[in-house]
């Protein structure tokens, strides 16, 4: 065979060639796309708790703050299962949960708050066992 012959032959790829490089190509595209959507559903999850983390720090701040206007109305803060959207305000269809207690301690002029925010699953749209919780103690400010 002249040399000529032989170099028109060398030039392009057989089908096997092609097959197996799409195959490897495909694995590599598949395995990139699936650690692209964990990252996606981890960042999600860590936002949303994020925000949970905040509601419940929110909630435990104004009723810190009420104390200064009215420590009576601090008790009336106390609710159960109440659902919120992501500012805390009242929202039938909001994805958290909120329960607040607060509890009188054996100290005088002391209370405990507590408060829970539960987080509703995206799939089942129902409260489950991801929550954020967060206790505090507020004191009665003395009369000057």
């Amino acid at each position: 065979m002249s040399k000529k012959k032989r170099f028109l032959y060398k030039q392009g790829s057989t089908v096997t060639e092609v097959v197996i490089s799409l195959s490897i190509l495909a694995t590599f595209v598949t395995g990139a796309a699936k650690v692209n959507m964990a990252t996606y559903q981890v960042a999600k999850k860590a936002g949303t708790q994020y925000v949970a983390a905040n509601l419940v720090k929110n909630r435990i701040e104004t009723i810190r703050n009420m104390r200064q206007a009215s420590y009576e109305h601090i008790t009336q803060m106390e609710e159960k299962n109440v659902v919120v959207n992501e500012d805390g305000a009242e929202d039938s269809s909001g994805n958290f949960c909120r329960t607040t207690r607060i509890v009188e301690t054996a100290v005088d002029d002391l209370l405990e708050i507590q408060v829970t925010i539960k987080i509703r699953n995206p799939v089942t749209r129902e409260f489950g066992t991801e929550q954020q919780y967060l206790q505090s103690y507020v004191a009665k400010l003395l009369d000057r």
